[in-house]
């Protein structure tokens, strides 16, 4: 029998026996929430709202992270802009969070009536005359709304609060020549849940980037999805996961549940399918590649391999979007503003859906809070339902309490990472370089 020592012995790439992990500080003190705002969020690039909500003049959404809150909005000269959600007069936040998206003309604060167009040029302050420190001055433009940086890729809208940073196409070069091929920028976003959780927002990043748990927790993926076999790496500061579905270990003498279910989603009927019981894969990608020209999906961008694939790319340092030929799924996890031990998951669901071909569903928007809300049931509920994915998160999220629940007792003395999460390791090392970057 091989002992435990001999089996920890090999490390896969990119795992690093020395690197000593982040400490649980991070996962739970409000001034790790306080460094993590000024060193990290501040820093580096963020997803916005899809392109899909900011179409025409005038469209804007508004939405909130870490303490912060922004507006997206395409200008009459049909540029979308980023613009702190800030009063420049006395401080008020312009617009509410019962306005979260819409179109306006202008922007006008609530309190003294202060007036923005749509482009962030002041227009208009009650009562000028009051104000004699300001005759002379360029109004418009001296007190324009406050701007952070933006840019699109993929569909969404990108947005930092530093001036200086790289060109968005530099922070995210590592991963575009696999993810371009996926063309996410022409999927239609078809549900958006955000889900409150009592934990870190870490904890659930690091979920979603190792394996490791896959089969303790999510059993029934082995039924049609190879969990032992999942490739990872790093790509800079990001990373990706590649799981391939169609194929299973288990054999029952019949075609499993789960991998009846699978062939169904691609539209082949399981009643008629004469493949191997265990591995659909090639079955799938045949038919796939063979109406590659009759559909809307890029499968001439992929490889066989990739028709039946899943990429999850770990997008420094809070997406993590998984990429399949026909879909794609994203998780922007949110830090709460205050409370270390709270976060919120933003889940977008976006497909490649054809319009002259179509239904178009009406996109909901859904809010839940806390793991354990009754409410839950209804995620994924849209005319395009998401089983798999809801069963995942129903067996995730209550685990994610329970780790922030033992991070806070005084026994945990620190992490024990292992070859299946070394992405988790890879996460923790990129963080170190903003955190504390002296050390």
């Amino acid at each position: 029998m091989t002992s435990l020592a001999a089996k920890t012995s090999q490390l896969s790439p990119g795992t690093d026996r020395n690197f000593q992990p982040l400490s649980k500080y991070y996962y739970l003190t409000r001034e790790s929430v306080a460094i993590e705002r000024e060193r990290l969020w501040s820093k580096v690039w963020l997803i916005g709202p899809r392109l899909e909500l900011l179409q025409q003049a005038n469209d804007y959404v508004v939405e909130e992270f870490a303490g912060e809150s922004f507006i997206f909005m395409r200008g009459r000269d049909n540029r979308i802009r980023g613009f702190y959600n800030v009063c420049r007069h006395r401080g008020a936040r312009i617009l509410g969070n019962e306005q979260c998206r819409g179109k306006k003309t202008s922007l006008v604060c609530p309190y003294h009536h202060w007036q923005w167009d749509s482009s962030g040029n002041l227009k208009n302050i009650p009562k000028l005359e009051c104000f004699p420190q300001l005759a002379g001055r360029d109004l418009e433009n001296d007190f324009r709304l406050k701007e952070v940086k933006v840019d699109t890729w993929g569909g969404w809208v990108w947005y930092s609060m530093d001036s200086s940073i790289e060109p968005l196409t530099d922070y995210l070069a590592p991963i575009l020549e696999l993810a371009n091929l996926y063309e996410t920028e022409r999927q239609i976003t078809i549900d958006y849940s955000t889900i409150e959780v009592e934990c870190n927002w870490k904890v659930s990043v690091e979920n979603f980037i190792e394996t490791y748990h896959v089969n303790p927790l999510h059993p029934q993926l082995r039924e049609w999805m190879d969990t032992d076999n999942v490739l990872r790496n790093t790509l800079g500061r990001h990373g990706y996961l590649i799981t391939d579905n169609g194929f299973t270990l288990l054999n029952s003498g019949k075609l499993s549940n789960g991998m009846q279910e699978y062939l169904a989603l691609n539209n082949i009927d399981p009643q008629s399918y004469t493949g191997s019981l265990q591995n659909a894969r090639t079955f799938v990608q045949k038919a796939k590649r063979a109406r590659q020209n009759e559909v809307i999906e890029p499968y001439k961008n992929l490889t066989d391999s990739q028709l039946t694939e899943t990429y999850a790319f770990s997008i420094f340092p809070n997406i993590v979007i998984g990429l399949m030929a026909e879909s794609s799924l994203m998780y922007r996890n949110r830090p709460h503003p205050t409370d270390p031990g709270r976060m919120y998951i933003d889940i977008t669901r976006m497909c490649h859906l054809d319009p002259a071909t179509e239904e178009i569903p009406q996109t909901s928007f859904k809010t839940f809070k806390y793991q354990d809300d009754p409410q839950l049931s209804q995620l994924f509920e849209g005319p395009i339902p998401a089983p798999v994915i809801k069963l995942q998160l129903s067996q995730d999220l209550p685990v994610f309490a329970r780790v922030q629940q033992g991070l806070n007792s005084r026994s945990f003395e620190g992490f024990i990472l292992g070859e299946e999460e070394n992405l988790v390791q890879h996460l923790h090392r990129e963080l170190s370089k903003y955190i504390h970057p002296a050390e």
